[in-house]
């Protein structure tokens, strides 16, 4: 971890091209470090924009006119002295500013170091620095939401929350063990401690299962079915464009096709798969095994039948796991090629032959359409979407936790409360109790950064761009 004084500058705009572009100083010399690269007298109002003219200090060569505006401490980024400079865009022109204020006394930042500092400086916890990377790196609008969120304290909040009423149990244990010998103080008040343990618990596990319905990067839709259903022509068409092969040759799709597509404003991953049928060789066997994969892993499962067929249950390999799936509304029956209609299927004799298998079965979870003229698409998109949205509105008000390294550190936590509600109810004395108490503390503690090790911070902070 870095801990040294030295005031630091970086690019904060990256190399591609650009009309502007910004350099950021941070540390107590920041100031002085600028006043060797500009001839004016002037002090800098802090912010307040400054148009100044920047030179080499070597050579005194002007480098570039440029605008510069100054947050002193504590109330900056870092909580140190920063300056930044918002200067003509371009990678040689910044380049070039950089290894002047480098000559003028600045070291080069390393990866995340401004975050790292605004962390030591307490301007942000753990897992608020976490969400500026996330907010970097964001592929999709929701994952980009819950990053701000958790910049917020989305997470910081309730996880805080979770320390103080720890805390309270801490205290609570420790004044039994500290006054034992007093016979007053000697018992503990275990089901007022065992109510406080099952709804901290229950806490920890809303947050939990909060992230296992959270996709960041995608609801993901698999599309399934006998081989020349039209799979392949609704993921077009969902598309928007012929990303898949369609023939008339049965077994045509080989593999799986993944593409990210918005429906109604929600990022979906579409996933088109190989017929689900008697395999007539090894590729089509493995094609089929990828299918059955992909139906475990889908959130919305549609099975897409040709309505000119006599309409036959799915396979049992994916009936087995079909039931969470129409129990929350997650699995749609697509009859296809409804311009070929030759009334062999009807929506109401497939749904009867559906609904003694699942007795959960909506009438309003089957569709017909047809992928070439484009018939019902639209209901069907839109009923699809209106479900999705009604997935992302039941986690909106929860504290939805994005980080791999957080959902551990709450299952290690949620894993050394179990143990003191046990050792609670086994009559165990208070001391047994309290160090599990105190593991459940030091790993919420790992979350906003108040307990962390030196190598876990490296880990997390190298991860950034030079810059932020």
């Amino acid at each position: 971890m870095i801990i040294d004084n030295d005031t630091i500058v970086a690019i904060a705009t990256g190399n591609a091209p650009g009309a502007i572009g910004i350099l950021r100083i941070s540390g107590a010399d920041s100031l002085d470090i600028l006043k060797r690269c500009h001839q004016a007298t002037k002090a800098l109002e802090p912010r307040q924009m400054t148009l100044r003219k920047l030179y080499d200090p070597e050579n005194g060569e002007l480098l570039d006119q440029v605008m510069l505006c100054y947050f002193p401490a504590p109330h900056s980024y870092t909580g140190e002295d920063v300056v930044e400079l918002y200067a003509h865009g371009g990678r040689l022109n910044l380049a070039r500013i950089l290894d002047a204020l480098c000559g003028a006394g600045a070291r080069l930042a390393q990866p995340g170091e401004y975050t790292q500092r605004a962390f030591l400086n307490r301007k942000l916890d753990l897992s608020q620095a976490e969400a500026i990377m996330d907010i970097i790196g964001a592929q999709t609008q929701r994952a980009l939401r819950e990053a701000q969120k958790q910049l917020s304290g989305s997470v910081s909040k309730p996880v805080q929350d979770l320390r103080q009423q720890l805390l309270k149990i801490i205290i609570t244990l420790e004044s039994c063990i500290d006054f034992s010998e007093q016979e007053e103080l000697l018992s503990l008040p275990r089901e007022e401690l065992r109510a406080d343990f099952h709804k901290i618990i229950a806490q920890i596990q809303a947050m939990l299962r909060a992230s296992e319905s959270l996709r960041l990067d995608g609801y993901r839709v698999a599309l399934l079915g006998k081989p020349n259903a039209g799979k392949s022509s609704l993921f077009n068409m969902m598309l928007g464009q012929d990303r898949a092969i369609v023939t008339d040759i049965s077994g045509t799709t080989t593999d799986t096709i993944q593409e990210r597509v918005k429906l109604g404003g929600i990022d979906i991953c579409l996933i088109d798969t190989a017929g689900i049928g008697d395999a007539d060789n090894l590729i089509e066997q493995l094609g089929v095994e990828r299918s059955l994969k992909e139906a475990e892993r889908a959130d919305i499962i549609l099975w897409i039948c040709d309505i000119n067929d006599n309409f036959t249950l799915p396979p049992e390999s994916v009936c087995r796991n079909l039931d969470a799936y129409i129990e929350e509304n997650a699995f749609f029956l697509i009859l296809n090629k409804i311009d070929l209609q030759s009334s062999h299927t009807t929506t109401e004799s497939a749904f009867g032959l559906l609904q003694e298998r699942f007795p959960k079965l909506d009438r309003g979870q089957i569709f017909e359409l047809s992928t070439v003229t484009g018939a019902g698409m639209v209901y069907f998109e839109e009923k699809l979407a209106r479900h999705l949205r009604t997935r992302e509105e039941e986690n909106e008000g929860l504290a939805l936790v994005t980080s791999q390294r957080h959902i551990t550190l709450l299952r290690n936590s949620l894993i050394a409360l179990t143990r003191a509600l046990e050792a609670l109810q086994d009559g165990l004395p208070a001391e047994c109790i309290a160090a599990d108490v105190r593991d459940a503390l030091d790993a919420l503690g790992q979350i906003v950064g108040s307990i962390a090790a030196d190598d876990v911070l490296n880990a997390i902070f190298s991860q950034f761009c030079i810059g932020k």
